[in-house]
């Protein structure tokens, strides 16, 4: 018993640390973002999708919480939060 409930906890940490890769695809991170690599941006080639979805990762609690709606409501403040911070306005 113990071991399907480990598997049943190891499962959903996956499916949680993978809510914003499901939620917000590569194309629609780079137009959201789109003025992240100009020379204008002093975090120049920091902020790429693979390093968003890591960092979601790290962070289990974002964008896993409520429906749907809800999840994307919260990536799309962070996103525009980060888009408004590297010359994107």
């Amino acid at each position: 018993m113990a071991g399907v409930a480990l598997h049943l906890i190891i499962a959903a940490t996956v499916a949680k640390a993978n809510a914003a890769a499901g939620l917000v695809s590569q194309n629609t991170f780079d137009q959201i973002l789109k003025h992240r690599n100009d020379g204008g941006c002093p975090a120049k080639w920091f902020y790429t999708y693979d390093a968003f979805i890591a960092a979601a990762k790290a962070f289990p609690g974002f964008a896993t919480t409520g429906d749907t709606a809800t999840r994307k409501r919260e990536i799309a403040a962070f996103l525009a939060q980060t888009s408004h911070e590297t010359t994107g306005n």
